[in-house]
């Protein structure tokens, strides 16, 4: 049991004996409630270490136990109280090009900054760490004490005032448990076109080059594109980057390196993104959309007599031009399917084979596809070759 004399930090240090693993957790005490307030399980070395807020007047619960299945041993627990926090209504006012900056779990516990937002316009926040992951909030100097937005060691997040949200805002920057200095670094600009809404035109066959500087905030491009018929799309982007694929009425439909897909009719939207802190890169996207096809072939008769000749003709649907492959499988009654010969037809034309041998046939025809269509498969035709 612990009482607060004072308004600050208290930073409270376990460690374990021998081969104890252990859990240290602080609760507050509010009449005939208790509330979460830190928690945290003992490391490698046996360590733990949890920081928290605390009041003048009130009284926090401290508890240990071990972790399941863990060997019982002896424990100890140091507590360090740190120096007043800095009042939120202070603060000093962040620069445009932000703030390299440090705190210390105990003898500079928290940064506050100033920033001024604007009803309606939607502005970056962009967080890094070196050690003991500091975090930083976001709150409207008028109700000070609500979070609106919060990141932890390292991150990027956007926000938006509403109709009666402008003015001043502060980030507090609060250090982690550990009683060492922790450097960070803190970005806050306004958004802008690439990243917001739909962002801008993806063309279909054209590659989009782009760069991210996430150093500077710029950790995310947008993109759209229109599906007008259901189609196959294809999309990448290179140097090591993911985008995540969206529709325009924000449903996700996974984040990717490279993915092809049929789409149905609609506006997408794509989000190449990199991690804040992460070097500068330039990429290109591509974007790809051809018609669906469908392949199919078909046989005058599933049997024939040795030395007949039969006729190919694969129908594929929605083709623009572009090859058809024939594989032709020959059927072995000890061993199975074995692959015979290969034959290549233009789309929309036929051929004629005829069976070398006597025996049981498999047929299917695959079409290669063209920058505008896609590729397909039809299923296997069968032949059998005998004597009548």
């Amino acid at each position: 049991r612990l009482s607060s004399r004072r308004d600050g930090r208290i930073l409270l240090r376990l460690s374990a004996a021998g081969q104890l693993d252990a859990a240290i957790v602080v609760l507050e005490r509010v009449r005939s409630q208790s509330r979460n307030l830190a928690c945290r399980v003992t490391n490698r070395r046996g360590q733990a270490t949890v920081s928290f807020g605390s009041r003048r007047g009130a009284t926090y619960l401290i508890a240990v136990g071990h972790v399941e299945s863990a060997d019982p041993g002896t424990f100890r627990i140091d507590a360090l109280v740190s120096e007043a926090a800095e009042g939120l209504r202070a603060g000093k006012p962040l620069r445009r090009a932000g703030v390299r900056s440090s705190v210390h779990g105990l003898t500079d516990v928290n940064d506050v900054w100033r920033v001024s937002m604007k009803s309606g316009v939607t502005y970056r926040i962009g967080f890094s760490s070196s050690s003991s992951c500091p975090t930083v909030s976001l709150q409207a100097r008028r109700q000070l004490g609500r979070r609106l937005a919060m990141l932890s060691c390292r991150g990027y997040t956007t926000f938006t005032p509403g109709p009666d949200g402008a003015g001043q805002y502060v980030l507090e920057v609060v250090a982690g448990g550990e009683a060492a200095t922790q450097g960070y670094r803190l970005l806050f600009a306004p958004a802008t076109a690439d990243d917001l809404g739909v962002g801008i035109e993806l063309r279909n066959r054209v590659n989009a080059r782009g760069s991210l500087d996430p150093a500077r905030l710029d950790v995310r491009d947008l993109y759209h594109f229109d599906v007008e018929r259901r189609g196959d799309v294809r999309l990448g982007v290179t140097n090591g980057l993911r985008f995540e694929l969206l529709r325009d009425d924000g449903r996700r439909l996974g984040s990717h390196r490279s993915v092809r897909r049929s789409l149905e009719p609609g506006r997408y939207v794509v989000a190449v993104t990199a991690s804040f802190g992460a070097p500068a890169v330039r990429y290109e996207l591509s974007l790809l959309i051809r018609e669906i096809t469908s392949t199919t072939l078909r046989l005058a008769a599933p049997t024939v007599a040795p030395g007949d000749p039969v006729t190919l003709r694969p129908e594929v649907a929605n083709a623009s031009g572009g090859t058809v492959e024939i594989q032709i499988d020959r059927f072995d009654p000890l061993t199975g399917w074995h692959f015979n010969r290969l034959l290549r037809v233009a789309a929309g034309a036929g051929t004629a084979w005829t069976p070398p041998a006597e025996g049981r046939w498999r047929l299917r025809a695959t079409y290669r596809g063209t920058i505008a269509s896609s590729p397909s498969r039809s299923g296997y035709a069968h032949l059998q070759v005998k004597r009548t």
